[in-house]
């Protein structure tokens, strides 16, 4: 697995932040709160990045170079007393995951 991603593998929960150069991974903990591990993907380092709509969530698969094996990440489409995480969605389909879909 990606070095960088090891503390995601025990986590359940993370923030992800899109940028043009990187993809910033924040854990949180299942109350919401940051716990304090975090991951800065460079996007050189993506080798495939895909999102796939399904009823409640989405599918986001990433393979990094030189790796076997996906990152398979799920994106709920909405959550309770986040009602940031639809408009979030919505810019972020609008510009192909800021990017990352080609």
């Amino acid at each position: 697995m990606y070095n960088k991603f090891q503390f995601l593998v025990a986590s359940d929960y993370y923030i992800v932040y899109f940028t043009p150069d990187n993809l910033l991974f924040l854990s949180v903990t299942t109350l919401g709160d940051l716990s304090g591990e975090y991951a800065i993907i460079p996007t050189e380092d993506i080798e495939f990045f895909k999102a796939k709509k399904g009823l409640i969530q989405y599918k986001i698969t990433i393979k990094f170079y030189g790796e076997q094996k996906s990152m398979i990440l799920k994106c709920n489409k909405a959550i309770l007393n986040m009602k940031w995480q639809k408009e979030n969605l919505n810019h972020l389909l609008e510009t192909n995951w800021n990017g990352f879909v080609k």
